[in-house]
């Protein structure tokens, strides 16, 4: 009994680092390889192809019939709308982004990853208002196009940022895939996102990834404001609170 007992929990713990390490979006060419995701979760290639076998049986990860990529399923977004979690975050984190906005003058934006989509959460006005809701104009977009799309992408790796960039939807944007892939790479070399006018002109936004078990972040915090209120000078001050105020969210949803 006590083996059969160590065993279930093992298994537990292999699925929680296999789901842990896949990436969630939903276009071509995204998702891991077998042997990226061995190397990932410390599983030989025969034990992990077994358990990502039942896996996609039971729709918790989805292998694309081309690439033989393996993505995030629908399973787990569906139990988590059932569950109603994403309001009952939302309103048990709005007061910790109205402290960040009165403490920085700045907006607070809390956005979460959706497929290959950033999406706004929580939006409170500090004391220096933009006059702008960022929820209706820049609410929904594609990674790497606002502040928080650009902090989400800083976890990944130069094959998946190309990947995500080859991708039909950035035809339209403002921005050419070199130009986004550059901001990606700044971000990772700065360890936060500093973004402006796009995709709002004359707005200045930074980001960082709200800290995550997960191979990539599933939620970030910004702060964003008139790009003349955001001076240089007080950038460190800034990306100081903002990861304050991350660990936080991040110690929330542990305790959620």
């Amino acid at each position: 009994m006590r083996n059969e007992q160590r065993d279930g929990t093992q298994l537990i713990g292999r699925v929680a680092s296999i789901l842990r390490n896949l990436p969630l979006g939903t276009g071509p060419g995204t998702g891991k390889r077998l042997v990226d995701l061995s190397k990932a979760t410390g599983l030989n290639e025969a034990t992990l192809r077994r358990i990502l076998q039942a896996l996609v049986r039971e729709r918790l990860v989805v292998r694309d019939s081309e690439s033989k990529r393996f993505r995030v399923g629908p399973l787990p977004l569906e139990l988590g709308l059932a569950s109603g979690y994403l309001a009952r975050f939302s309103t048990q984190r709005k007061p910790l982004l109205k402290r960040l906005a009165s403490e920085t003058g700045l907006t607070s934006v809390l956005a979460y990853r959706s497929g290959l989509e950033s999406v706004a959460l929580i939006e409170e006005a500090g004391g220096n208002p933009i006059h702008v809701r960022l929820m209706d104009q820049a609410g929904r977009l594609p990674l790497g196009v606002s502040t928080g799309g650009v902090a989400l992408m800083m976890n990944m790796n130069d094959e998946e940022i190309a990947e995500v960039f080859e991708l039909p939807v950035y035809d339209t944007i403002q921005l050419t895939r070199e130009e986004l892939a550059k901001r990606v790479h700044r971000a990772r070399e700065l360890g936060y996102a500093d973004i402006s006018d796009v995709p709002i002109q004359g707005i200045r936004g930074v980001a960082v990834p709200v800290p995550s078990y997960a191979s990539q972040p599933a939620l970030v915090l910004s702060v964003v404001s008139v790009r003349d209120q955001v001076q240089d000078e007080n950038i460190p001050q800034i990306v100081e609170t903002l990861r304050k105020y991350a660990s936080k969210v991040s110690e929330a949803v542990a305790e959620a």
